[in-house]
């Protein structure tokens, strides 16, 4: 299983509406493996899985193994939970038994299909976001866990709660099998790497351009009122530059320590809003602490879906972030 410098593949089969075969096709795992990857995170919707069956997953499963990459599984959206979601409170996953049921089946299925296959690796569940769940989530996991081991003892991956924030892992009990990672994901400062988001524009200005690397005051200007900047306004850290990645990170290192297992990035990335040097600093600056802690790495994303690497924007940085590959 190599998880070192990975690629998430976002709106293929999650965070869409259907099912897009010409999206990703075999030719974009050839060029993953090309520009020097190791391995792919695929985001999977539980109601894709529901209208396509497993068909176009097995697809994927086949690609990866055919150009030489590990694939993670990521159950991305699951039956009364969608990270989306969690601000409504629209989640009932915790809450209902059948839907729990109902997750632990469509485990028990996929770790059944796949669990032969050694270059595929399980992600129980993308970004458990509410706080109250804390306790349950790690109630499932260890019913989720058992369930995949009846089949298989290929990796299995999670994260913690608050949108998989590193200190989060922190909460996470002690895993009862071996060849379990820890997961987190990345995007610290969030007025930088989601500056302009239009799903947040409630929240952040559209119209400030936010620069990387800043002062710590600067920052805390531009964090005043947000209700998501609580990792800036705590910070010791000097400035926001590589003394506050890992300040933040370092959290989650010592909680994978402690439980006696890897940790793994699986999510990072930098808006296409953002300015492009700006990006690549920031991007440099991540991949710097990663590597000083010996923690693969995932990007978001692929193609599209607002941080796509393929996309016109990063065309003047790809070749810039490829040379952070630390298995060149």
């Amino acid at each position: 299983m190599n998880l070192t410098f990975g690629i998430n593949l976002g709106g293929w089969m999650s965070q869409t509406r259907r099912y897009r075969p010409e999206f990703i096709t075999e030719a974009d795992f050839a060029a993953i493996r090309d520009m020097g990857f190791d391995h792919v995170r695929l985001p999977v919707d539980f109601d894709i899985l529901a209208d396509c069956g497993t068909t176009p997953l097995t697809r994927a499963v086949d690609w990866a193994e055919a150009c030489g990459l590990s694939i993670i599984v990521d159950l991305h959206k699951a039956p009364g939970y969608d990270f989306n979601a969690a601000e409504n409170n629209g989640n009932t996953l915790f809450s209902s038994p059948e839907l729990q049921e109902r997750f632990l089946k469509i485990w028990d299925r996929l770790s059944g299909d796949y669990g032969a296959r050694p270059h595929v690796a399980f992600e129980l569940l993308n970004e458990v976001v509410e706080r109250e769940a804390a306790q349950p989530w790690n109630d499932l996991i260890r019913r989720a866990v058992r369930v995949i081991r009846g089949n298989t003892g290929n990796t299995i991956i999670y994260g913690g709660i608050q949108w998989n924030q590193a200190e989060k892992l922190a909460l996470l009990e002690q895993p009862e099998t071996e060849n379990v990672v820890f997961t987190f994901h990345f995007y610290e400062p969030l007025v930088f790497t989601h500056q302009k988001a239009p799903w947040l524009k409630h929240r952040i200005d559209q119209e400030q351009t936010v620069q990387y690397p800043d002062t710590m005051a600067r920052y805390r200007e531009l964090c005043a009122g947000m209700d998501f900047a609580d990792n800036v306004t705590s910070s010791r850290a000097g400035e926001i530059g590589r003394t506050f990645m890992e300040e933040q990170i370092l959290k989650g290192v010592r909680a994978a320590e402690k439980a006696g297992v890897p940790i793994y990035c699986g999510e990072y990335g930098v808006i296409d809003r953002a300015p492009a040097e700006d990006s690549l600093r920031w991007l440099q600056t991540a991949n710097a602490v990663f590597d000083q802690y010996g923690i693969g790495r995932a990007l978001w994303t692929y193609r599209q879906m607002d941080f796509g690497l393929m996309d016109p924007h990063y065309d003047s940085i790809r070749e810039g972030f490829l040379a952070l590959n630390p298995l060149k």
